[in-house]
């Protein structure tokens, strides 16, 4: 990825994808996406949340937040076929959570990477139920949010400010 990376993009890049997803995989339409830069300290975090890292010249962090009701319809429509046992549910729900998040940045950021060099993705780190991620004095919270008639699922970008390069007009004109 190329240093300073244009976060405007790449959060559309990533909702492009995400809204691909959705419709083609699941059949779940997106109603609207809403992007927004966060100055907050700590974001409030949904249901479910898959969090995943990706290095290569640089490191972002990159969170899913669903909602209970959209990450349980999709999780429906992801497993169908699949005999899912009662108490192993909620365990697959968190998997499905963690195949969204691995399958949608790793097919938006290779779009983003330098020829030759890798880039990697952490597994993912699932998180039920959690309440806030905290911002470092040196980083910036990007969001995307993201509705269907099943709920919203919100996007988080993080990284430091010296590598994304982002003006406020850019981010609105996203809207």
């Amino acid at each position: 990825m190329a240093l300073p990376l244009n976060i405007s993009i790449l959060m559309e890049v990533v909702s492009e994808r995400t809204k691909s997803f959705f419709l083609d995989e699941l059949g779940i339409s997106i109603n609207q996406i809403t992007y927004g830069k966060e100055s907050v300290q700590k974001l409030k975090l949904r249901y479910l949340t898959s969090l995943l890292a990706v290095e290569g010249k640089i490191k972002l962090y990159w969170a899913f937040s669903f909602d209970e009701s959209l990450i349980t319809e999709a999780f429906k429509i992801y497993a169908q076929g699949i005999d899912v046992s009662e108490d192993e549910r909620d365990d697959y729900i968190e998997e499905t959570a963690g195949d969204f998040i691995n399958i949608i940045i790793g097919n938006a950021v290779s779009q983003f990477g330098e020829k030759g060099l890798p880039i990697n993705l952490s597994p993912p780190i699932i998180i039920s139920e959690g309440k806030n991620i905290h911002r470092h004095r040196n980083g910036e919270f990007y969001t995307t949010v993201i509705e269907t008639d099943f709920g919203k699922l919100d996007i988080y970008c993080i990284g430091s400010k010296e590598i994304l390069n982002v003006d406020d007009a850019g981010i609105s004109k996203l809207k």
